[in-house]
């Protein structure tokens, strides 16, 4: 039960003790109780005032109000109490504040040191009208993507192929023989299986067969090459890339009856 919030500025709390019970939601006897124990004098007190009584009654005879005792001087306690709090929790939320500053400023550090370094160091050269240079005063080379070495093998060993099937050059397809070398490799390593074995003997199932053959090229290869392989023998377990050059019965069938064309004509 707190008296002070139930006084005026003066200090009187002009309410009987039903209505203090009512009001603080404290029962009437534990209300009663407080009261007297508060109107009690207090030889030990640090105030004389009242014989060191806490609360005196408005009507000596009736409960039926009361005037706080030293009033101004618990209201200065209490209103330093609460300002002690009030500062308490601005500093907290001015350290928390604080810490956040500081985990946003150290997660952004190293990326922004970064692109201060590099602008400095790359457009010093630019504006020299020099190429751009590492630290070393040497100029700065792009790093070339690492490639996997098969690609060669495979548009290598498919070109000769085609050259030995048709009898001409293969009219290379730009960047995308390499794209669809690429991704077709990555289709068999995903399936666990030497490639080699698989491309030599789709590649001869292609050019055997005359609507294909007439379409061959890499890109074909790794869109069809489920089809291809469904139609091939089963692949040989010495083959290698250099195993491409070499034609097949219908292939070299194909070769003869073009060379007979050629002759008649």
């Amino acid at each position: 039960m707190d008296l002070l919030v139930l006084a005026d500025r003066t200090g009187i709390v002009d309410m009987t003790p039903e209505s203090i019970a009512r009001q603080t939601n404290v029962p009437l006897v534990s209300v009663q109780a407080a009261l007297e124990e508060l109107e009690r004098p207090d030889p030990r007190s640090r105030s004389d005032e009242c014989g060191g009584r806490r609360i005196i009654r408005l009507d000596g005879h009736r409960d039926l109000g009361w005037q706080i005792v030293n009033f101004e001087a618990y209201h200065k306690i209490r209103d330093e109490n609460a300002r002690r709090e009030k500062n308490r929790a601005y500093q907290q939320k001015h350290r928390e504040k604080l810490k956040a500053v500081s985990t946003r400023q150290h997660l952004s550090a190293p990326s922004a040191h970064v692109y201060v370094d590099v602008d400095v160091d790359v457009n010093e050269d630019v504006r020299k009208g020099l190429p751009p240079t590492s630290g070393g005063g040497s100029p700065v080379k792009k790093s070339k993507k690492s490639t996997d070495p098969r690609v060669k093998l495979l548009i290598d060993g498919f070109y000769r192929r085609y050259e030995a099937t048709m009898g001409h050059k293969y009219i290379v397809q730009g960047g995308k023989d390499g794209t669809a070398a690429k991704r077709l490799l990555k289709a068999l390593d995903a399936e666990g299986v030497d490639p080699w074995p698989v491309l030599v003997d789709a590649t001869a199932a292609m050019f055997a067969d005359k609507f294909w053959r007439g379409k061959a090229s890499i890109a074909v290869l790794a869109a069809q090459i489920n089809a291809f392989r469904s139609v091939a023998t089963p692949p040989a377990s010495t083959y290698t890339p250099a195993d491409a050059v070499k034609p097949t019965e219908a292939e070299l069938a194909y070769q003869k009856e073009q060379a007979e064309k050629g002759e008649a004509q």
